[in-house]
């Protein structure tokens, strides 16, 4: 049924995941139970209620979460890890459920950011090798070792964890490709307009001349042309937004990503349009008004532009 992993209830104090429906402390407690994303839910049930529905699995509808889209473990639908134990390739003992060719369940901790990571490492590894069987002990198998990873660092830096399917990861060399396209891109547009720009602001060197004899100051000039540029770069990025949600489902279909019009107001890419607006419209207007605002009156209305006062 679509995407779907195994997790015990931790894994609600482990991430945060906003429920829509059922508790999270007792979504996965028991036997046969599972919490799907919203998105699958309208999908099996439309605009019902999907807690307590029991699907062809017999497995009962405990909890309904908001999609993550950007969460580095892709599901539908998340069963209850105890359901193993009915299984014949587990063994539930104590329990604790244990494939009997090996676990191969993904382990996420929460450290104290103050805690010493390498000591926890060697008291992991200490346990293990504690605990492992003595006939494979015998057999010269060598001590295991265990490397906790940052979370930030599963998607680009832990390739070898998709080799169990718990995880998605990104390309970094993609990434780069991709961003040095979009700056170059950027930085040509940004090229041709403060030509065009320019070319256009000594056409109007008679209007500032004008303007001054009329008793408009240098400031007045510099913040007019300033200004019409500004207002020029926000009406292109609201069409550059408007185009955006336009084509990113068919960009999300061409490059396999999720991406969401919604992100581009998250607090940081929010603030970075906005920096990179001011950016540009200084560079583009900025430079151009700081020099046609320094003309003399006399001079501008005559023509005679290589005279700076």
């Amino acid at each position: 049924i679509g995407t779907e992993i195994y997790a015990d209830n931790d894994f609600f104090d482990t991430f945060t995941f906003d429920f829509v429906a059922g508790d999270p402390k007792t979504a996965l407690i028991e036997k046969n139970t599972a919490v799907i994303t919203a998105s699958f839910a309208k999908t099996l049930f439309g605009k019902e209620n999907a807690i307590g529905k029991v699907l062809s699995e017999k497995l009962t509808i405990t909890g309904v979460v908001k999609d993550v889209p950007n969460f580095h473990i892709p599901f539908k639908m998340i069963k209850s890890f105890v359901t193993l134990a009915d299984r014949p390739d587990y063994i539930a003992n104590g329990g604790i459920i244990t494939w009997k060719n090996r676990s191969s369940s993904a382990t996420y901790l929460l450290l104290n950011p103050t805690h010493d990571v390498s000591k926890l490492e060697e008291k992991i590894a200490n346990t293990i090798w504690t605990h492992l069987p003595e006939a494979e002990k015998d057999d010269g198998e060598e001590p295991i070792i265990f490397y906790l990873r940052p979370l930030k660092d599963i998607y680009f830096n832990s390739h070898e964890i998709g080799d169990t399917g718990f995880t998605k990861h990104g390309d970094r060399k993609k990434l780069i490709a991709y961003s040095s396209i979009a700056c170059i891109t950027l930085l040509l547009a940004c090229i041709n307009f403060i030509n065009l720009n320019n070319a256009k602001y000594f056409e109007r060197i008679k209007e500032v001349g004008i303007k001054k004899v009329c008793g408009a100051s240098r400031l007045d000039v510099f913040v007019q042309f300033l200004g019409e540029v500004l207002l020029l770069c926000l009406i292109s990025l609201i069409l550059a937004v408007i185009f955006s949600h336009s084509l990113l489902p068919f960009f999300n279909e061409l490059v396999d990503t999720t991406l969401s019009i919604d992100q581009l107001f998250y607090p940081i890419p929010f603030i970075a349009m906005f920096i990179g607006l001011a950016i540009i419209s200084l560079i583009s207007g900025g430079f151009p008004a700081i020099y046609i605002s320094s003309f003399q009156p006399v001079l501008a209305i005559k023509g005679l532009t290589n005279n700076i006062g």
